[in-house]
């Protein structure tokens, strides 16, 4: 997809052009890779800045990089933006195609209760014929899959890519476990949501 399609609903300005294909979408420099075109995201950390590691994105081959400030000596254009954890997750639901469109979504958060509450989710919808899918602290698990969940909520690349692969494999109905840091980080910021639920 061209990035100047992933950015034109997010306010950014653009230091160089915005005509390349994006293959690719990376936060952490060490994911990417030449062959992939990637994006890579400069977001804000509690300790570390990612824009310190733009120069090690751009070495592996990052083709544009995304961050909420200009950095000088930079080989790649920069997609400048007021809040890169909110354009991160607008580019990444529209570079899976929103796929929380396909799917109907109930989101658990609260402090005790979401795991549970997600299992419970799972089996009731499972029960009904329907056939589900869920992200959350134990896993993420779809249509006879496990995979490890290093994040209850992974960040916007890695979640709305699971969504895409689990309409991509038939699953009806998403049960995800919304960690309150996730809230906070926008991780599923652009995530449609169909129902809530507080535990």
């Amino acid at each position: 997809m061209k990035l100047k399609n992933l950015i034109d609903s997010i306010g950014a300005e653009v230091i160089g052009h915005a005509d390349m294909e994006i293959g690719g979408l990376a936060y952490d420099s060490r994911g990417v890779k030449r062959e992939d075109k990637t994006l890579f995201a400069a977001l804000p950390g509690e300790r570390v800045d990612g824009r310190g590691f733009i120069k090690n994105a751009v070495d592996n081959g990052a083709v544009a990089v995304l961050a909420q400030r200009a950095t000088k000596g930079v080989n790649a254009p920069q997609i400048i933006v007021r809040d890169a954890r909110a354009a991160l997750s607008r580019i990444s639901d529209r570079f899976y195609g929103e796929p929380s469109k396909g799917l109907l979504m109930v989101g658990v958060t609260g402090t005790n209760g979401k795991t549970t509450t997600t299992y419970l989710l799972e089996s009731i919808f499972s029960s009904a014929g329907f056939s589900p899918g869920v992200i959350g602290t134990v896993n993420y698990r779809y249509g006879g899959h496990v995979f490890p969940a290093p994040h209850t909520t992974p960040e916007a690349p890695k979640l709305h890519k699971i969504l895409k692969e689990m309409c991509d494999s038939g699953v009806t109905h998403c049960v995800m476990e919304v960690s309150s840091h996730a809230l906070h980080q926008k991780r599923a910021a652009d995530v449609r949501f169909n129902a809530g639920i507080f535990t």
